[in-house]
């Protein structure tokens, strides 16, 4: 056996050592699960299977980004929004929309996130005669800035219920 006989026959195995090492590895990390950071690009894949016409696809992606606790309010709000328009408009699950819009208000109350969810909310009472489309209450949701409705329980050290000694 020569001198480049033996560099390729070596030069082979190293190349099929490469490869068996890599797949492994792809392996391994594919057995371990995704990272649990979504990256910025899923929000857009959502968005291409929303025009696609694959809106319980769309939600599958919306709801695992939603699930990770590591994002930023601004994307959780945006990632809510967003998942509130497809229940809405889409999967005709408006309850779930409603649940979606709330959660993006009590997030960020003064964000512009919370100012369009305020809106959908405000449009989705008036779609119907009883209010709302799923059977449920018209009022308004205490706690809600800019909702109105009757005041909630009066709280703080300085009211009389919260007293423990008599004022003198």
């Amino acid at each position: 056996m020569d001198i480049k006989s033996f560099g390729l026959i070596s030069l082979f195995w190293l190349a099929s050592l490469f490869l068996v090492l890599h797949f492994t590895s792809y392996r391994i990390a594919m057995v371990l699960g995704p990272p649990s950071i979504p990256q910025p690009w899923e929000k857009d894949y959502a968005r291409a299977l929303i025009q696609q016409g694959m809106f319980e696809e769309a939600g599958a992606v919306l709801k695992d980004i939603a699930a990770c606790r590591t994002l930023d309010l601004g994307t959780q709000s945006e990632v809510q929004l967003l998942l509130g328009d497809l229940c809405r408009d889409r999967l005709g699950q408006p309850s779930r929309a409603r649940a979606c819009y709330l959660k993006v208000v009590f997030m960020c109350p003064a964000s512009s996130h919370a100012v369009q969810a305020r809106r959908r909310l405000d449009e989705m009472g008036a779609r119907s005669p009883s209010g709302r489309s799923d059977g449920g209450s018209t009022g308004p949701s205490p706690g809600i800035p800019g909702a109105q409705g009757p005041p909630g329980p009066a709280t703080g050290p300085d009211h009389p219920g919260n007293r423990t000694v008599a004022p003198r």
